[in-house]
């Protein structure tokens, strides 16, 4: 059979230890390469995906997936164990989750100084993935998934002026990089 670990935009993961075990047994044991599918020779029986140690950087670890391989070489999924998972044929395709990450953010004036009082959304596409209200004593952390997302004023004091809209992208390590400022500083 066939087993790809990939991430949810179809990437091929490197980094993962996978163990398939039959039993106690391990039959095969192995380290994920990037845009590489790992094939195991399986006769018909039921099997588990293991995933030793954990998860690649970004990640969220992939816990035990059971699977059946028919006489004809078919596999099917039998407990995804909460993971996304899955069987076409003869592949076996599991799906990491990106590890969220926290990221911190403040509402500044010239001085460096907290403003109070901003209305602020953080959106990905459509969705409104966080919402508040700025203060002076803190900052505001928001847990986000890798991707793109938009930093969006909805409303502030009178004395201050509008930040315009502007996006901004994490990578699976968590960077946060600015990809369009739209004339903010």
């Amino acid at each position: 059979i066939e087993i790809k670990k990939i991430d949810v935009w179809n990437n091929q993961i490197a980094g993962a230890r996978i163990q398939i075990k039959q039993g106690n047994n391990v039959l095969a044991d192995w380290r994920t390469e990037a845009d590489k599918s790992k094939t195991v020779k399986l006769t018909k029986g039921t099997y588990t995906f293991h995933e030793e140690g954990s998860a690649p950087s970004g990640y969220l670890a992939v816990t035990d997936i059971t699977f059946e391989v028919s006489l004809d070489g078919k596999v099917t999924v039998k407990n995804a164990n909460g993971n996304t998972v899955t069987a076409s044929n003869n592949v076996l395709t599991v799906t990491d989750q990106h590890a969220p990450h926290d990221i911190t953010f403040q509402k500044i004036n010239p001085w460096n100084e907290r403003i109070s009082g901003v209305r602020i959304q953080i959106k990905q596409g459509s969705t409104t993935k966080a919402d508040w209200t700025t203060s002076t004593s803190n900052d505001k952390v928001v847990s986000l998934l890798p991707g793109d997302y938009v930093f969006h004023e909805v409303s502030g004091p009178s004395n201050y002026y509008a930040v315009s809209d502007f996006s901004f992208k994490i990578d699976i390590t968590g960077k946060v990089t600015v990809t369009n400022a739209n004339n903010n500083t």
